[in-house]
């Protein structure tokens, strides 16, 4: 099992993994903040420059929207 991006197809083992993808892909950057907000979860909540709780209560909301959402049922190859 694994998890891929709605927006550019990028594929990968754990949720987390495409949680930081989303938030950190320049490459159709505001696609992929769109999809999130879409989501219900508010982007302004993560930041570099808020603290860690903020931070991680952001990427834990984003994990649990992958899991949803995103899971396929191929397996990701790891090289």
């Amino acid at each position: 099992m694994g998890y891929r991006c709605p927006i550019c197809g990028f594929t990968t083992n754990t949720d987390a993994l495409l949680a930081r993808h989303m938030v950190n892909t320049f490459t159709l950057y505001e696609h992929h903040i769109e999809w999130i907000e879409s989501k219900g979860i508010s982007v302004e909540e993560y930041s570099p420059f808020r603290d860690l709780k903020r931070q991680k209560s952001f990427y834990k909301a984003l994990c649990q929207v992958m899991k949803a959402d995103c899971t396929i049922e191929e397996p990701v190859l790891v090289s």
